[in-house]
């Protein structure tokens, strides 16, 4: 079951187990000539080959030529994809090159260049495990099948067996049959055939390097041989994503879109490079492009929409768009139900990006339900140590934090990131996200010292793999501001949140909830520093977005506008003041209810203005109110709880003095 449903979501991301293909013949306009062959180069005849899709099939001759008939929209550059419709009687052939079954239709009017050359073999025949091209082409298969995709896929292990098995052969055999050609090749000149060894591997810095290289000498002859270097490219990319060098990762990519545009797989695949390089609006534009050909082509109710939706539903919440980033969920969550069963694979990824989206809006207790049944069906299905699992515990970490469970936060990161560091190694972005979320868990607990060099590794660790300019970097310069200010170092604090504003207006659209945030921390900072006339506009852009985002009363808004009061009673302009901390009241009991620490703020902020007209005995009514909130969740010794309780004293003998 497990491997059945993971492999048909990712219809379009695993590349589809076809080809060896070698063609010759003359040109013929409307007409493929295809010359099937096995791995002794001998021709082979009466196989029954064809274009999947719109176009014809035709039967092999003695000479193993075959013409096929093209869809009339076919011209010169065309990318087909070839499939054995039909083996001769007695004979089960599978394709092996080209690895993907992919090739160009070539010109018409070049006889001797019209022609494509295809490589079978018969299913279970030893034959491929001694063959150089053979076993190339099968390592080509497994390492695309491994290139990442949305939501839990098959390990490396898994793919090895899924290739083995439509070849008739053992995964043990085929594994050692292509270490065996990897250590080969690492001594050969070939640097295509080095780089996917190490790439199989998943030596990513070494595959890198050399499929860089391969890149540079195929496209000095591009004209040759298109799909040597799409494929070059393409493999280059995913080495490089699986680095995390997402910038990279997305330059490759678009280069092999660029010779291949009608590939999904690799819109795919340059649509999610896009996305970890920051380019959020670019990468939903081909999600959405990608999304409409599929829903056209395969219906509503298809696991590669719902794969796509998932993507695109990701995105969303980076940009901002939270409600819409929740719809995608819901709406791939529908197709999931209906294909998968409920304790599949496919459903614990919808689970885990619905509790994504809800994290975002505020809904923690909802979040925590989908997340933590995510967590039990991929720990049952994966086991404990799967890189979705690690996912998972980092963002329940985040949930916990948001509900002030700090301890059990610290150990959920803590688990997450024992995971994810083995998995993907300790400089990946994936790596910094964790540690992100550790640091948050220890800055809860009054643990500064500890969650300082935390947030500092996760912030050198994003600068490094994404660059300076990117959102996850503004993200990461906002946390470290925000725990510097408990660190009472202002000075750094402002020159972070500043810079993480500067990235942030540059990346993001200008009216997000990521933008409010910042715009809020600095506020915040600026009032602390006796800045009042210079928070209040950043505090007034901050509310105003939020208020278009969420509506009047969400917990942001409250919390905005409660600051806002704070800087406006600063600056003696009261009356204004008074209306805002009211409804920072209004907005914090309905949103969170009456035993919440942001209640409890706006109850001490509204108390001070009316302190301000005299009304000394209400104030101090409504400053016991949250003296009794705040000792009741932080703790009578807590900093807050003390001032607090200062100021009850402070109004009781005003009104003790002024009669009121």
């Amino acid at each position: 079951m497990r491997k059945n449903a993971r492999k048909t979501l990712r219809f379009i991301f695993l590349l589809l187990i076809s080809a060896a293909l070698a063609i010759t013949g003359r040109g013929e306009a409307g007409v493929l000539v295809v010359t099937v062959i096995g791995t002794d180069r001998r021709p082979i005849a009466n196989v029954q080959i064809g274009v999947e899709g719109d176009g014809g099939t035709s039967i092999t001759g003695d000479d193993g030529k075959a013409r096929i008939s093209l869809a009339k929209d076919s011209r010169a550059k065309t990318w087909v994809k070839l499939q054995i419709v039909k083996s001769p009687p007695g004979t089960d052939y599978v394709m092996l090159s080209p690895w993907d079954g992919q090739v160009i239709v070539p010109p018409f009017e070049n006889e001797s260049q019209n022609f494509v050359e295809v490589v079978v073999v018969q299913r279970g025949d030893r034959a491929a495990l001694e063959n150089g091209i053979a076993l190339k082409s099968l390592a080509e298969k497994i390492i695309r099948a491994n290139a990442k995709q949305p939501g839990p896929t098959p390990s490396p292990q898994e793919n090895l067996e899924i290739v083995a098995k439509q070849y008739g052969i053992t995964p043990q055999d085929l594994d050692n049959a292509i270490n065996a050609w990897g250590v080969k090749v690492r001594d050969s000149d070939d640097r295509y055939a080095h780089g996917l060894a190490d790439l199989y591997n998943r030596d990513y810095a070494s595959a890198a390097k050399k499929l860089r290289e391969a890149l540079q000498i195929r496209e000095e002859r591009l004209a040759a041989d298109e799909k040597s270097v799409a494929d070059a490219a393409c493999f280059l990319g995913q080495a490089l994503y699986d680095e995390g060098r997402f910038v990279e990762a997305a330059q490759k990519y678009r280069r092999c879109a660029e010779l291949k545009p009608s590939d999904l797989a690799v819109q795919n695949s340059l649509a999610m490079s896009l996305a970890g390089a920051g380019d959020l609006e670019s990468a939903d534009a081909i999600y959405t492009r990608t999304l409409g050909t599929l829903e056209n082509e395969y219906g509503l109710y298809n696991a590669t929409v719902a794969a796509v939706l998932l993507n695109l539903a990701r995105t969303k919440l980076d940009e901002g768009a939270y409600a819409d980033g929740e719809a995608m969920y819901i709406q791939a969550s529908s197709i999931v139900d209906h294909q998968y069963r409920h304790d599949s694979p496919e459903s614990a990824a919808v689970l885990l990006g619905l509790g994504s989206a809800l994290i975002y809006q505020g809904q923690f207790q909802e979040a925590e339900r989908h997340l933590e049944k995510a967590l039990q069906i991929d720990k049952t299905i994966f086991g404990a140590d799967d890189q979705y699992v690690g996912e998972i515990l980092v963002s329940l970490s985040r949930v916990y934090s948001a509900e002030q469970n700090y301890s059990l936060a610290e150990t959920r990161a803590r688990e997450g990131l024992a995971i994810i560091e083995k998995k993907e190694g300790p400089d990946h972005p994936d790596t910094a996200s964790a540690l992100t979320e550790l640091a948050e868990a220890l800055s809860g607990q009054g643990r500064y010292s500890e969650a300082d060099p935390v947030s500092r590794r996760s912030l050198s660790i994003l600068r490094s793999s994404l660059g300076e300019n990117h959102p996850d970097v503004a993200t990461s310069m906002e946390n470290l501001g925000e725990l510097l200010v408990k660190e009472d170092q202002l000075a750094e604090s402002e020159g972070y949140l500043r810079e993480a504003l500067k990235v942030n207006r540059a990346t993001r659209k200008p009216e997000t909830a990521l933008i409010s945030k910042n715009l809020l921390s600095l506020g915040e900072l600026l009032l602390l520093t006796n800045r009042a006339n210079e928070a209040e506009p950043l505090l007034r852009e901050s509310l105003n977005i939020d208020r278009k985002l969420f509506g009047p009363y969400d917990r942001s808004v409250g919390a905005e506008t409660n600051e806002l009061a704070q800087a406006l009673y600063v600056q003696n302009a009261y009356p204004e003041g008074e209306q805002l901390a009211k409804q920072a009241v209004e907005i914090a009991k309905k949103a969170l209810g009456r035993n919440d620490p942001q209640t409890a703020e706006a109850l001490s902020v509204y108390a001070q203005f009316l302190a301000v007209r005299g009304n000394y005995g209400e104030a101090e009514q409504l400053m016991l109110e949250a003296l009794q909130i705040d000792n009741s969740i932080l703790g009578p010794t807590d900093a807050r709880t003390q001032r607090m309780r200062l100021g009850v004293e402070t109004f009781r003998r005003l009104a003790a003095i002024h009669g009121s």
